[in-house]
């Protein structure tokens, strides 16, 4: 029974340090194999931020805002399909993909949410619509309660905005080489997804190099501010924007009550549960997003 004992004991430490050893063999090739090459950067208030803007520009304007850990790079695909329609601005907030990391910035959320109308007013577009996802749904809130002027149409994705909090707190010695390398990434962005057919590599890739580039002061304060994101539930009542809120049925990350919520509280809004999905339902249900979305853009 003793030499069992032993026997599997030794397996289980030989399989935890194989798997240290691939996931830390595997950040080091995406550290060492992708390139930090920005699109368009726009100085706003001194902090750098980066862009993608693709669309004919007499067409209508909107802003897509990613979620936490992500980037730009999660709209690619979405931001192709909306082009012949509109002018799609695919933002980086600071903090992640290739905008300004440093520790030193104020990443509230209001401030966020700040950059962002500047960004677009910076780009010639003193109204426009904003999408938000997840995070990015929250900081698009804010923008529609805050700069209700700006706004024209919003759009909240699974988004925050309910008085959520994300609970990760590592201790501060291992974020960095514990939380931000491959296999812990991948475990968090993998439930963002019902099916998980539907996972894109390439952009898990892209988003782990970006959040390589991260000290550990500045994901302790993106946590922090994660954790502070206000209960906004009692000032929904205030926007004005035509709103869509859309939602996966199936997903793991904020349940699917708040899009309810969400559509009781906002006088103006239209409600879409798309099924079978999870948190990103513009990646698992491309098609039936883009259609729900060019619909409530064009009434």
């Amino acid at each position: 029974m003793k030499r069992w004992l032993k026997s599997t004991s030794l397996i289980i430490i030989l399989s935890l340090i194989l798997i240290l050893a691939i996931n830390y063999l595997q950040t080091f090739i995406i550290d060492n194999s992708l390139e930090a090459i920005p699109n368009n950067i726009a100085k706003i208030d001194n902090v750098n931020i980066n862009y993608k803007i693709t669309g004919n520009q007499s067409n209508p304007p909107i802003l897509l805002i990613h979620g936490l850990f992500s980037s730009s790079d999660d709209y690619n695909s979405l931001a192709k399909r909306l082009s012949d329609k509109y002018r799609v601005v695919s933002v980086d907030l600071i903090g992640f993909g290739l905008s300004d990391k440093k520790e030193d910035l104020d990443y509230s959320t209001n401030n966020v949410a700040k950059l962002c109308k500047d960004l677009m007013n910076n780009l010639g577009y003193n109204k426009f619509s904003v999408l938000g996802h997840s995070m990015g749904g929250g900081i698009a809130l804010l923008m529609a309660l805050n700069h209700q002027d700006s706004i024209d149409k919003l759009i909240l994705v699974d988004s925050t905005g309910l008085g959520e909090h994300i609970h990760i707190n590592p201790p501060k010695f291992i974020i960095k080489e514990g939380m931000l390398t491959y296999f812990p990434q991948l475990a968090m962005y993998s439930l963002n997804f019902n099916n998980p057919k539907y996972i894109n590599y390439d952009t898990f890739e892209k988003n782990l190099f970006y959040n390589r580039h991260l000290d550990s002061g500045t994901v302790q304060k993106l946590l922090d501010n994660c954790k502070s994101i206000d209960n906004l539930k009692d000032k929904l009542k205030d926007i004005h924007a035509k709103t869509l809120i859309i939602w996966g049925a199936k997903d793991n990350v904020l349940p699917v009550d708040n899009a309810y919520t969400f559509n009781d509280q906002i006088k103006d809004s239209k409600l879409s549960i798309i099924s079978n999905c999870g948190h990103m339902p513009f990646a698992e249900s491309e098609d039936l997003f883009v259609n729900e979305l060019i619909s409530f853009m064009s009434s």
